[in-house]
């Protein structure tokens, strides 16, 4: 769903994302093209619609973010398939220790 076809972890690209902002500042190379645009926010419900968004503005028709629950714990789940839900059309899958979402962007939103 992403642009190498993976789910994009989104625990792993914030730990990048930080990492780069103390060795890299910009062009903070965290993989696809697209996020470049995307930057993390303290809320991650609202970091992981930045990233659905960043796709968004990158032309991407689809995208798949897994996330862990220490993340994004389970009682705010539903407020992430609504957030996310609001680009497009969503589906949540649990993982056990995390969700994937893969979103449809501008399907149904």
């Amino acid at each position: 769903m992403s642009a190498a076809g993976d789910s994009l972890d989104y625990d792993a690209l914030v730990r990048e994302f930080e990492d780069g902002l103390v060795n890299n500042l910009r062009r903070h190379g965290v993989g696809d093209d697209f996020l470049e645009m995307w930057v993390p926010d303290p809320d991650p419900v609202l970091g992981v619609l930045n990233m659905a968004e960043a796709a968004e503005s990158y032309g991407l028709q689809a995208v798949s973010i897994r996330v862990s629950k220490t993340m994004v714990p389970e009682d705010r789940l539903a407020e992430l398939e609504t957030a996310l839900g609001n680009l497009g059309g969503v589906a949540i899958t649990d993982l056990g220790d995390a969700v994937r979402a893969d979103i449809r962007i501008g399907d149904g939103g």
